[in-house]
């Protein structure tokens, strides 16, 4: 695997269970992903190269080939962060607010599910945390934009 997150999609299929995944499958797997999960490129000499766009858990990636950073608050008008009632007293008094858990970096959105946010929180979410980007990266705190526009923090 590249560090920008793509394997060759034969090697992918080398993976039990995905044998199947020839260029076809794997082309209408990304065109019919409403969410934009995945990204499928043909690099020179015809070598397919298939990833996910978002929610590693692999730490050999590099954050900015695989992502977009952001460079300024404004490029953030809305960034949320969708949980559960159940987890806010280990977030706010857990030793430091949000961590990405198994994942590389924590997630964010551009706004609640129902305002045309279609990937970035989940369906069962009951509380919404709303960050000041400003603010955050005042604080050091690098931001990065997915290929399916999903919102994310180091």
């Amino acid at each position: 695997m590249r560090d920008d997150g793509f394997p060759r999609l034969r090697d992918v299929r080398a993976v039990r269970g995905f044998e199947r995944l020839d260029v076809t499958l794997a082309a209408a797997v990304v065109r019919h992903d409403r969410k934009g999960r995945f990204a499928l490129v043909e690099e020179a000499g015809g070598e397919w190269w298939v990833r996910a766009n978002q929610g590693h858990t692999l730490k050999c990636l590099d954050d900015d080939k695989l992502l977009t950073r952001v460079a300024r608050p404004s490029a953030l008008p809305i960034c949320v962060h969708g949980t559960s009632r159940h987890a806010w007293p280990s977030i706010l008094t857990g030793g430091g607010g949000l961590f990405p858990m198994a994942r590389n970096l924590v997630h964010f959105a551009a706004g609640v599910l129902g305002s045309g946010v279609v990937s970035g929180m989940r369906r069962d979410c009951d509380l919404y945390i709303y960050v000041d980007v400003a603010r955050a990266m005042a604080a050091r705190l690098e931001f990065y934009v997915s290929a399916n526009q999903s919102r994310h923090t180091a």
